[in-house]
């Protein structure tokens, strides 16, 4: 019968299966290079539980020489509260198109602060695609500066945690992309830092 209690479980069984197929197809999908200019998963920096963006872009091992990930204005130590202005600069001589993902988290492997897009142009917060209670900051369409040779730029806010959380570390994974639309081709940067309490 259509009302009774194990038809209706296996309808629902059925819609949860079709829902992660299509989570599965996504992350899977051989075009996902393509679609990733509007901006990655969230889930691919290289922190503690998850891979970097060399999952998809896996034509070169990571961090090859001739390519280099920067981070500023992350702090060396932290006050609860305060935001800081962070940048990440990828450089290389072979990008076309430019894209990055970074996260910040506690020695728990907790999310740690809150990321803040402080330019919505080119940057948003974005949830893990797996681990679903951290946050990340990725480049948007505009943000992968198609075309744009020698090296790519991102600026976005962190606000430190409303109390002392010990050490924590900002991972930040980026992609230096031939252009193609593809995900081959492309070579993939990961760099860590860690910021320690004040006082």
């Amino acid at each position: 019968m259509e009302g009774h209690p194990k038809v209706r479980r296996r309808k629902l069984s059925a819609v949860a299966l079709f829902a992660i197929a299509g989570l599965v197809a996504v992350l899977v999908a051989p075009d996902r290079g393509e679609a990733s200019a509007s901006g990655p998963f969230g889930g691919f920096t290289g922190a503690p539980g998850e891979e970097t963006c060399r999952h998809c872009h896996d034509s070169f091992p990571l961090n090859v020489p001739g390519g280099l990930l920067t981070v500023s204005g992350f702090p060396e130590t932290y006050v609860p509260g305060v935001t800081y202005a962070v940048t990440v600069t990828l450089t290389s001589d072979s990008g076309l198109a430019w894209g990055f993902e970074a996260t910040v988290l506690s020695s728990k492997k907790r999310r740690a602060g809150k990321l803040i897009a402080s330019d919505p142009a080119l940057t948003k917060v974005v949830p893990g695609v797996f681990l679903t209670s951290r946050q990340y900051i990725v480049q948007k369409s505009a943000g992968s500066y198609a075309g744009q040779r020698g090296s790519a730029t991102w600026t976005f806010n962190w606000k430190a945690p409303k109390k002392y959380k010990g050490p924590l570390t900002l991972y930040v994974a980026g992609n230096v992309a031939n252009g193609n639309g593809q995900n081959n081709g492309d070579f993939i940067y990961a760099n860590q830092l860690t910021s320690q309490p004040a006082g």
